[in-house]
């Protein structure tokens, strides 16, 4: 590992970089380094040439006294101080005469073209200069006439000038380094400041991104450069996929929202085809199914269109696009059903319409209240009035019968217009509506006062209470029964007559009935009675007659009774046994298949629950698809990013290119130049040098820019291969998904058909048990019944019975038999119990055995 870094650190965008900056910087200060050179050298000649022409000046004026005088000493002192004074720059130093001769030389010999020079000055008296200005003649004049009194040369050497640039150029040198280090460091900094810094920031926005953490902000946006665009791209993308994001859990809420509302939804697309509904609206449909037929089918129902619930579907069609706002609302009948369908639009941010919401709902009970209202209020009187009890609002029958407008009746209190009604009128409305405030309810009669008139009305007053039992309000509710008190009070008048002939009608049955209650049947009613009762009278006698003659007929039928109902008894009581062997073993037999019924149950919840992990797998696999294809978009950006920098190097490479050809023509004409050009052949040469070096290390990057696409290329093929990996594993985990439905199915079905079969059991062993019970009730009924028989006997004894106007007989044929046995207990015995349940089922009513 510690081998393979250095070698992994080498080929980072900062290694390469500061190289590339390096070799720029290290080939700009060559170039400025020769081009000082030569630069400095022309500046020394200049100078050189310039002091000698004014230094030569200034001697020129100083001599042309004592040339003119022909004073040598003078010119000879300052021609050895100015020779001192310059440093080595002046070689030699001469003074002629006007004719020519030497007047004094300081330094070096006259060179030969120094002479020329002061023979062209002496002749023409102007100044004369060499090509380089390093020869210098300068005429001496004198005098308010500027009289020619000779002439000073000067041979001069730009060595010294030369030694002073040599200096410059090594403290340049010098300087150069420093500024080559400084510029490295600083291109180190800046570069990983400007470059390295961004790119590792975006580089952990990216891997943040790819652990789905889009909450990061995208360093570098603001910058204008190409880093600027690859940051403001990714911020796209990470705001592209936040929202994406937040979108996918807005549209978890909002589907859990719509699946869990109570009201009944179904969303359909802009072209009116179903693509969602709610269970509150599969239970709707499921309700209605006799209505609607096969479109109550709710899996039928997604994808269909309109059409398929309503037979013209562009009538509801036109109604929406003509709506601005799309809403539209009806009423649908089915039957006697009723259904409110609201159509609201759903839009997007952009405002086009993306679909519709349809609300369905049950109005048939709401329908049939409103019709029982109107009911109420075109049959009674109804009237509101507030908690002091004053008229509020009043239906047209109850305004009717006050003869008032409404605003008249408006305002009219309780306590005046209704009391209390008990026959006499007695009590007061205060008292009425302090007993509706305390009871809550009022049921009955009570009287409407109208002026002198008043009226009788049956119904009730109701106090009505807010959520903390304040009254709001008072309600009456009533009938106007005033003619059918008036007719019930005539009806009793008419009673009170009939009741006292009832009362001697009464008294004459009382004693007629007393005599039969002592067992007297020879008891008849003698005195005729008044009206119809004479018929209740003759009646009453052939009842006693026909009594009499019954009794004789039980007296006889007794005993056999008594004899069957033993027999009836023995046999249910061997057959109940029988029975209730069968019923124990009935129940063992639903015990079992109960808990065979739970275990299929359970396997089909697993199964159930199998077939949503595998939705929700094939969910998460079709995401990550999404994610691929992103992944792919965005390393295309940065291929196209890769081809902007190829561009940016092809044109470095052609200014490369171009320096070179300019380095090259410029060696040529130095070469031209001879030996004054042979400097600058060196620099054109090192130029060129330089230019071959940035072109090569332009294709360098290039080739590494290449290298880099085709790594994105080939990360693209990778990304694409995955994407089609992750489709084939969407249609795995289809297939699977439908699999494992279908096994969830089937279990669910087996779980139906056993507790089907379960149910069967349960209902043969509850129908077998009953069975049981009703034999023993049959059995302890025989046994009471045979009892009752032997009772019966004994009960009718005790009449007198006349037979065939003979004595009155009171004995019985049997009652010797009956007397010799012992009597048994007359009251019921208490029933067995059966092995299974273990319940009294004796006196068990018919109702309770579904408990059993």
């Amino acid at each position: 590992m510690s081998a393979a870094s250095p070698a992994l650190s080498m080929r980072t965008i900062f290694v390469k970089i500061t190289a590339i900056l390096a070799l720029s910087v290290g080939a700009v200060a060559a170039t400025l380094s020769l081009l000082n050179t030569g630069a400095l050298e022309t500046v020394a000649t200049d100078q050189t040439g310039d002091r000698a022409i004014s230094e030569s000046r200034l001697l020129a004026d100083q001599v042309g006294g004592p040339l003119k005088f022909q004073k040598t000493g003078p010119v000879e002192h300052l021609f050895e101080e100015a020779l001192e004074v310059s440093d080595g720059a002046i070689d030699g130093l001469v003074a002629l005469f006007s004719d020519g001769s030497v007047a004094t030389r300081v330094g070096a010999e006259i060179a030969p073209e120094l002479r020329l020079l002061t023979e062209r000055v002496i002749a023409t008296g102007e100044v004369a200069t060499s090509e380089d200005r390093f020869l210098v003649a300068m005429p001496v004049r004198y005098g308010a006439s500027n009289e020619l009194v000779g002439v000073v040369a000067s041979d001069w050497s730009m060595d010294p000038a030369l030694a002073i640039a040599r200096d410059g150029m090594i403290r340049s040198a010098l300087a150069a380094c420093g500024v080559f280090m400084a510029a490295i460091i600083a291109a180190l900094i800046a570069s990983n400041w400007l470059l390295v810094r961004p790119l590792n920031r975006i580089r952990d926005v990216i891997r943040a991104m790819e652990d789905r953490d889009y909450g990061s902000e995208v360093p570098s946006t603001e910058r204008g450069d190409e880093i600027g665009d690859i940051a403001r791209a990714l911020d796209g993308l990470r705001t592209h996929l936040a929202e994406a994001q937040e979108q996918e859990r807005d549209a978890a809420f909002k589907s859990a929202a719509f699946m869990g509302s109570s009201a009944a939804l179904m969303l359909l697309d802009a072209d009116l085809v179903v693509r969602h509904v709610n269970p509150r609206l599969r239970t709707l449909m499921k309700r209605f199914e006799p209505l609607f037929g096969d479109r109550a089918d709710s899996d039928r129902m997604i994808g269909q269109s309109i059409d398929f619930f309503h037979d013209d579907g562009q009538d509801i069609r036109r109604k929406l696009d003509s709506r601005s706002d799309g809403r539209f609302e009806t009423i649908l009948r089915f039957g006697d059903a009723r259904i409110s369908l609201t159509v609201r639009p759903v839009t997007g941010s952009d405002g086009a319409r993306l679909g519709y919401v349809l609300e369905w709902s049950d109005i048939t009970q709401d329908w049939l209240n409103g019709a029982v209202l109107d009911a109420i209020d075109s049959n009674l009187l109804k009237v509101d009035f507030d908690k002091s009890g004053q008229l509020l609002t009043a239906n047209r029958r109850f305004l009717a019968l006050l003869a008032q407008s409404e605003d008249q009746a408006k305002g009219t209190p309780f306590q005046s217009l209704v009391t209390r009604y008990d026959g006499t009128n007695d009590g007061t409305g205060s008292d009425l509506m302090a007993t509706v405030t305390r009871d809550g309810v009022h049921v009955g009669q009570f009287t409407l006062n109208r002026g002198d008139e008043a009226h009788i009305l049956d119904g009730s007053i109701t106090c009505i209470k807010d959520h903390e039992g304040k009254t709001v309000r008072f309600l009456l509710m009533g009938k106007d029964v005033t003619e059918a008190e008036t007719r019930l009070r005539k009806a009793r008048e008419a009673q009170e007559i009939t009741e006292r002939e009832q009362s001697r009608v009464v008294e004459e049955l009382r004693v007629g009935l007393k005599g039969l209650s002592a067992g007297d049947l020879t008891t008849r009613l003698s005195d005729p009675f008044a009206g119809a009762y004479e018929e209740l009278r003759n009646d009453f006698n052939i009842t006693v007659e026909r009594l009499s003659e019954a009794l004789l007929e039980i007296i006889e039928n007794a005993e056999n009774i008594r004899n069957e109902a033993n027999d009836i008894s023995s046999t249910a009581d061997g057959l109940s046994r029988r029975t209730e062997t069968t019923a124990a073993t009935l129940e063992e037999t639903a015990a079992a298949l109960d808990d065979m019924t739970s275990s299929v149950r359970t396997a089909a919840d697993m199964a159930t629950k199998a077939d949503s992990a595998v939705a929700g797998a094939k969910s998460n696999a079709e995401a990550s698809g999404e994610v691929v294809v992103e992944t792919v978009s965005a390393m295309d950006q940065i291929a196209e990013s890769s081809d902007r920098i190829t561009s940016i190097i092809k044109v470095i490479d052609d200014i490369a290119f171009q320096t070179n050809l300019l380095a090259l023509n410029a060696g040529v004409e130095a070469a031209r130049a001879g030996d004054a050009g042979r400097g600058f052949a060196v620099v054109a040469s090192e130029v060129r040098a330089l230019a071959q070096r940035s072109s090569d290390a332009a294709r360098e990057i290039n080739d590494l820019i290449a290298q880099s696409g085709t790594q994105v290329k080939r990360g693209v093929e990778l990304v694409g291969r995955t994407g089609d990996a992750l489709r084939e594993i969407v249609d795995s985990v289809s297939q699977i998904a439908v699999q494992v439905s279908e096994i969830a199915q089937s279990a669910t079905q087996q779980s139906n058909g056993l507790a089907e079969i379960n149910n069967a059991v349960t209902q043969l062993d509850q129908s077998t048990q009953q069975n049981a019970a009703r034999l023993e009730e049959t059995t302890a009924a025989s046994e009471s019944l045979t009892r009752d028989a032997v009772s019966l006997v004994q009960t009718v004894s005790h009449f007198n019975i006349a037979r065939d106007g003979a004595t009155p007989v009171v004995a019985f044929r049997s009652s010797q038999k009956a007397s010799a046995e012992p009597p048994k207990d007359t009251a019921r015995p208490e029933p067995r119990k059966t092995a299974a349940a273990g319940h009294t089922l004796a006196n068990a009513e018919p109702g309770s055995w579904e408990d059993f």
